[in-house]
């Protein structure tokens, strides 16, 4: 078991030990335990949980309140080749309003059609307009959001959006602010 595993696992482990439930006080910001400001929202936190389901092992989920917490399922992150790894968690505007932007990458390794390294994703969260969090289409339908950094059908390949610096940087290239 991976580190991030193990903390993905004491995390949860000390959610079912605190009783985080309706009624229950959210947990706290510890990115240690992947537990992050969800920005958009005040008194509210995102968590990535692993997930009983093999093929989407990590989810994304969103806790918010004060005095009892509400828990919202937001996204799943599937397999694409190895596990997803949360690589950052950072707020910033996307077209006026405030977005948390999420880069998940995987390990990819298929020499035998020449590409390997890792492949990343870059996703986006806004409000719903009912209190909890929605995917950015902007963001995931755009080509610009993921990418390979290795090699890619036998070509280098260099994907700009591995960072928090990245991400803000191609945003404001592409005119999302």
């Amino acid at each position: 078991m991976n580190k991030y595993m193990i903390l993905v696992a004491s995390f949860i482990v000390s959610l079912v030990a605190s009783g985080c439930a309706a009624g229950a006080a959210c947990p706290r910001v510890d990115p240690a335990h992947k537990v992050f400001p969800a920005s958009v929202y005040a008194n509210a936190v995102v968590a990535f949980e692993k997930s009983s389901d093999p093929n989407n092992p990590l989810d994304l989920v969103l806790y918010k309140g004060t005095g009892s917490c509400n828990r919202s399922m937001i996204d799943h992150y599937s397999v694409e080749g190895s596990e997803p790894t949360v690589e950052s968690v950072f707020p910033y505007m996307l077209k006026g309003q405030p977005n948390l932007f999420v880069i998940v990458s995987w390990e990819i390794n298929s020499r035998g059609i020449g590409t390997y390294g890792k492949l990343y994703q870059v996703y986006a969260y806004g409000k719903d307009g009912k209190g909890g969090l929605a995917s950015s289409k902007l963001i995931s339908d755009s080509d610009e959001m993921t990418g390979i950094e290795g090699t890619s059908d036998g070509e280098p390949s260099h994907f700009v959006g591995k960072n928090a610096a990245e991400v803000k940087a191609l945003i404001d290239r592409l005119g999302m602010k």
